[in-house]
């Protein structure tokens, strides 16, 4: 596994966002700066999420519709130097952007369902939080992923809308 980390692997996966031009070592980790929020096309989860499930999988192979909720807002209140506690998992962060962070993950994306699975009897058709997990989860070899050969269509789809923001 070693010999597959970052350091090992060459970046040749460029973000198809004209303005932004980072270059990533893998799919899951240019999919992981879209739903950071890092990219400067301003696409974040709840896009990826949206424009995956309701423009990229309409066979819904990899994700199911139903699961996907548009992000809640939260609003932070109480001091400037904490604690925050999370209102869902009740863990508790010394800083509002902390938890501003934790609460735009993509475990309390979607109510705290994993809207994303694979197709594989291999793995027992694991299900994932993100778009960016179940790439990786792909990308580690270890199932034999049904419809390889749709995968990298759906998500050519989801580069073109991305490239046109």
């Amino acid at each position: 596994m070693h010999l597959r980390s970052s350091i090992h692997t060459p970046k040749n996966v460029r973000c198809p966002h004209e303005a932004c031009g980072k270059v990533f070592v893998s799919t899951s980790a240019l999919i992981a700066h879209f739903e950071a929020s890092t990219c400067r096309s301003g696409v974040e989860l709840e896009d990826v999420d949206h424009y995956f499930a309701y423009h990229c999988d309409s066979q819904q192979l990899f994700v199911r519709k139903e699961l996907i909720y548009p992000q809640r807002r939260w609003q932070i209140t109480g001091h400037h130097d904490g604690p925050f506690e999370c209102p869902i998992c009740h863990k508790m962060f010394n800083y509002a952007g902390q938890i501003r962070h934790h609460l735009n993950s993509p475990k309390h994306k979607n109510h705290g369902h994993k809207p994303y699975v694979c197709p594989s009897q291999r793995c027992g058709q694991a299900k994932f939080y993100s778009l960016s997990s179940l790439l990786l989860h792909r990308e580690t070899g270890d199932c034999d992923m049904g419809h390889r050969y749709e995968f990298p269509k759906i998500l050519r789809k989801l580069y073109g809308i991305i490239q046109q923001l």
